[in-house]
């Protein structure tokens, strides 16, 4: 992976678990400052999985999305932007 990339705990991961009905579920972050990037990790962990939300424009995030990978994890993926306040 690239520096550009993190991972850790998102607020939004259990609202955006509870909106698309995963119950219970283990949740992994991924983030990136860069979309190539972003949309490769995506593609990745969508091989053989369910995608939940397509990397798409969210109120958090310009490049937002989830997927659960072939293994069962669900992943919550957006593209890194400064903060503005």
């Amino acid at each position: 992976m690239s520096d550009g990339v993190r991972s850790g705990a998102h607020p939004l991961a259990a609202a955006a678990c509870r909106s698309a009905r995963i119950p219970n579920a283990a949740l992994g972050f991924l983030g990136a400052d860069d979309a190539d990037e972003l949309t490769r990790l995506s593609a990745g962990l969508a091989e053989g999985g369910t995608v939940r939300a397509a990397l798409g424009p969210a109120g958090c995030s310009p490049l937002f999305g989830m997927v659960t990978d072939r293994f069962g994890g669900t992943w919550v993926l957006d593209l890194a932007v400064a903060y503005a306040g």
